[in-house]
């Protein structure tokens, strides 16, 4: 199977900025607000948290939309975001983009999602957000506190060093015996 890549010059991304008459608080910012015609397909890729991209797909081709904010909502009337940002008068206020890409449709599934539409934005996340480290990476993490005892390859807690028995000496001696 090939990669799929974007349509060549299919790639768009959209900026907006605001400025202020007055001293204005901005609760929600709407790129492509109002209706979308009937005919074209609607998708959306989401998780729990937020909405990640929009897909249009007709005749043939899917446009997929995607806001540069770590949170959106994608309705029918539009997608948004909360800034909750004050606006001094006269001073700029630079929105979150937005980016319109586009893919010819390979007719392959894959759940809801067309595999040609997977990856144009597999392929837009990974230009938009290049790796910053080597792959492969290893993480580990460790949890060290005052109830926490690490020996011989395991982790205890007790109440050994807890501040508060610390404290009332007696209380501990008639916890531990």
């Amino acid at each position: 199977m090939t990669r799929q890549e974007p349509v060549p010059g299919a790639l768009t991304t959209f900026a907006l900025t605001l400025t202020a008459a007055e001293p204005t608080r901005l609760e929600t910012v709407t790129w492509f607000a109002g209706t979308w015609e009937s005919a074209a397909e609607r998708a959306t890729q989401s998780t729990d948290l937020q909405d990640n991209f929009l897909f249009l797909r007709k005749d043939g081709v899917a446009f997929f939309l995607s806001l540069d904010f770590p949170y959106s909502r994608i309705t029918p009337a539009g997608i948004s975001y909360p800034p909750q940002a004050e606006l001094a008068p006269g001073a700029p206020h630079a929105c979150h983009t937005l980016t319109v890409g586009a893919c010819r449709l390979s007719g392959v599934r894959v759940g809801a999602f067309d595999r040609a539409e997977i990856e144009a934005a597999s392929a837009y996340v990974e230009q938009r957000f290049p790796p910053r480290f080597e792959r492969p990476l290893h993480l580990s993490a460790c949890i060290t506190n005052r109830m926490t005892d690490c020996r011989e390859g395991r982790v205890f807690y007790s109440m050994h060093d807890n501040p508060t028995l610390a404290l009332n000496p007696g209380c501990w001696r008639r916890t531990c015996s």
